[in-house]
């Protein structure tokens, strides 16, 4: 195209533009929070028509870092994962990872690529099309979603709210050494957003029933914009395979490069392209506070009485007796 057509072609679009949103933001506000039914409602003021897409405006409300959010994408967000505002988790781990977690009074969040077999992130991205992170680059060559992949770090926990007793042997034997382990239970309370149930993917909804591409078919139909939303990278870290579904997973992530909260961490080598940041009990992320710890079946408690001797933090947590599952 020449650069002549190109500009009347820009030009032309940014008159339809400005007339999209003087009269049809509210129209667009009406067919977005019909797909996504939730009780917090996206106003026309949270959206505009710019190039080719319709996505969030620039009217910003901040939080605990003095960071403008924006409300489109948490109401997007909260559809997919519901967030979560605080509660006593579990956290199934082996012994040696519970001896240094109460040395050091802090939890290790690892990147995405530690879990690359199995296959965070890519059912995202595919699902809804975003071929960007296939068909992009970064300046290493690596893909665009390998980069995604190294930047956002996560802990997983189990609510026991909702955890079967089938459910809960199967995280003994799947993370807790068969029993050999412990069960963590820590009080969190999170101060970004970025606290949530994971969406497990499930076959009968691929791909043109999930809520993203129906509002995405919805818009283009309506108005030949394309639509987003802010931060769409990060939801791939909460978007997980449905063979997963037993876990009941919640998930805290942590990412590199996003717009919600300042990135304080220097990530640490473990092995290959996985990297690690220490996350300490005390921090402006989330509040941690250890409980209590069950050993499993197979562990005995005074093992655990013992490491727990070295803690020094108050209110001590309290130790349980064994699980029985197995």
């Amino acid at each position: 195209m020449k650069l002549t057509e190109r500009a009347s072609k820009l030009f032309q679009q940014q008159l339809e533009n400005d007339q999209l949103n003087r009269n049809f933001r509210g129209e667009a506000a009406e067919i977005i929070n019909g797909f996504l039914q939730n009780e917090e409602k996206v106003s026309p003021d949270d959206l505009v028509f710019i190039g080719s897409f319709l996505r969030n405006s620039d009217w910003h409300q901040k939080h605990l870092f003095g960071v403008q959010t924006k409300k489109l994408s948490n109401v997007v967000f909260d559809h997919y994962y519901p967030r979560i505002i605080g509660g006593r988790f579990y956290h199934f781990t082996t012994f040696y990872h519970f001896t240094n977690i109460i040395g050091s009074k802090e939890l290790w969040l690892f990147n995405l690529l530690k879990r690359k077999s199995a296959e965070y992130f890519r059912p995202f991205y595919e699902d809804h099309g975003l071929r960007g992170y296939d068909e992009k680059h970064d300046g290493n060559g690596k893909p665009f979603w390998e980069k995604i992949m190294q930047e956002t770090f996560y802990a997983s926990f189990a609510d026991p709210r909702i955890l079967s007793e089938q459910t809960e042997a199967t995280l003994w034997r799947g993370f807790a050494e068969k029993g050999f382990g412990v069960r963590l239970e820590f009080e969190i309370t999170p101060n970004i957003p970025d606290f949530r149930v994971v969406y497990y993917r499930k076959e009968s909804l691929l791909p043109k029933k999930l809520v993203m591409n129906q509002i995405c078919g919805a818009i283009m139909e309506r108005f030949g914009r394309t639509f987003t939303v802010s931060g769409i990278s990060k939801m791939g870290a909460f978007y997980v395979d449905g063979d997963f579904e037993d876990e009941s997973e919640v998930r805290l992530v942590i990412k590199a490069n996003t717009d919600d909260y300042p990135f304080r961490f220097e990530p640490k080598q473990y092995k290959g392209s996985v990297t690690f940041i220490r996350l300490p009990f005390r921090n402006k992320y989330a509040r941690i506070r250890l409980a209590s710890i069950q050993p499993g079946i197979y562990r005995p408690k005074k093992d655990v009485e013992q490491v727990i001797l070295n803690y020094k933090s108050r209110p001590k947590p309290i130790v349980l007796n064994n699980s029985i599952l197995i």
